[in-house]
């Protein structure tokens, strides 16, 4: 009889989506996986400002850059502020993109919470019905699909620019003829007409069209 090893059994109970949850009262010593990128904070230069450009105002999450010849005209979000009264963050750039984003309140993105009743259906023996909080490294979509974030996400009517407050968290959905992305990040600071710096960047999905 061939003896499976213990290792690939391990694997195999890991895998899929959503199956995992039956097996929490068995307490499996998970891998761990990189679902979240968090890179420093990132610049964000109004293109009105006289150290501005397009390529200083812009960043791309799928890139994670904001070099034009890396991103190649696919950026997430636009960063403009005219006169220091009205700055804000756009996610339709270009004519075959459709953004949506929004505000979540003066918040960490980190730390953001769990609250509201429609996550209560959260799969799960004998658990209060909130998103596993290591969820949000080992499987980090599924997480976010029964997270407030996402609610929110769904449930507002929500466009593609929205308003800069310092210390708040946003989460936008933008798509492409390239590819779909789901993301938040946080402002760290905001210098009136001339620019903002973003930290807490979090991918929560990439879906590639094509190259």
């Amino acid at each position: 009889m061939t003896i499976i090893p213990k290792l690939f059994i391990l694997l195999i109970l890991t895998t899929g989506c959503g199956k995992l949850r039956n097996f929490r009262t068995l307490d499996l010593i998970l891998p761990k996986q990189e679902a979240m990128q968090v890179s420093p904070a990132i610049e964000l230069i109004t293109k009105n400002y006289s150290e501005g450009t397009f390529e200083k105002s812009s960043y791309s999450f799928f890139n994670l850059s904001q070099n034009v010849n890396i991103n190649k005209n696919n950026i997430d979000i636009e960063f403009s502020d005219f006169d220091g009264k009205n700055p804000i963050i756009n996610t339709q750039i270009f004519k075959d993109q459709i953004g949506h984003i929004v505000d979540l309140g003066e918040v960490s993105c980190k730390l953001f919470p769990n609250t509201n009743e429609q996550i209560s259906a959260y799969p799960g023996i004998g658990h209060s019905g909130l998103p596993y909080p290591e969820d949000r490294v080992l499987d980090t979509l599924f997480w976010l699909h029964y997270s407030d974030m996402y609610g929110k996400l769904r449930d507002q009517v929500n466009g593609s620019n929205a308003i800069v407050a310092t210390n708040h968290c946003y989460i936008l959905e933008r798509t492409n003829s390239h590819y779909q992305i789901i993301v938040a990040f946080h402002i760290k600071e905001y210098l009136p007409a001339r620019s903002i710096k973003i930290d807490e960047i979090e991918v929560f999905s990439k879906q590639v069209f094509s190259k």
